[in-house]
């Protein structure tokens, strides 16, 4: 199947196929994400409580630590400005830096809403551990996706299955169906 093609097959609905990391259109303002997004702790009580393993700690560890509230790919961006050089992933010798990770999944984000993704779709993610499965992920939620993961190795069946529990309406793949 060609990129953008449908595939009647995902529990009635129509899936369209995208190539990981292969589409590239300007990102709208819309879709990368405000500015004015705040750092901070998370809220009162999401700290860890005391656990059993905390006895096993150095003195002095800390038991939990505090994310900022931002979407993950705002982190990303973040690393990226930060250190656009350092290796942000590393497979069978190939290393992509955090610059050309972050640029790979704004093109990823990019070609899913120039397909049409709508902030709130649910996009089955059907790629193996690899850089593309990354790039995927990061993509999608740039994008206003919301990401569920197929095991790659799923026969039709279980796919269509998946598609209709999870409502999801788009299927990224590292390859044709």
């Amino acid at each position: 199947m060609r990129h953008g093609a449908s595939h009647g097959g995902l529990g009635g609905r129509n899936a369209r196929l995208v190539e990981a990391g292969r589409c590239s259109v300007p990102l709208p303002a819309s879709a990368r994400g405000g500015a004015g997004r705040g750092w901070g702790p998370l809220p009162n009580g999401m700290g860890m409580e005391e656990r059993v393993w905390h006895r096993f700690y150095r003195p002095g560890a800390r038991r939990s630590l505090s994310y900022p509230e931002a979407p993950v790919f705002q982190l990303l961006d973040a690393r990226a400005r930060q250190n656009p050089d350092l290796i942000a992933l590393a497979f069978y010798g190939q290393q992509i830096p955090y610059g050309e990770l972050a640029a790979l999944t704004r093109r990823m984000a990019n070609g899913l809403l120039a397909l049409g993704l709508e902030p709130g779709d649910r996009v089955m993610i059907m790629v193996p551990n690899s850089p593309a499965y990354v790039i995927a992920y990061y993509g999608v939620l740039r994008a206003g996706g919301i990401v569920t993961q197929v095991n790659p190795l799923y026969v039709e069946r279980e796919i269509e299955f998946l598609a209709r529990d999870s409502g999801a309406r788009w299927i990224v793949t590292a390859g044709e169906l």
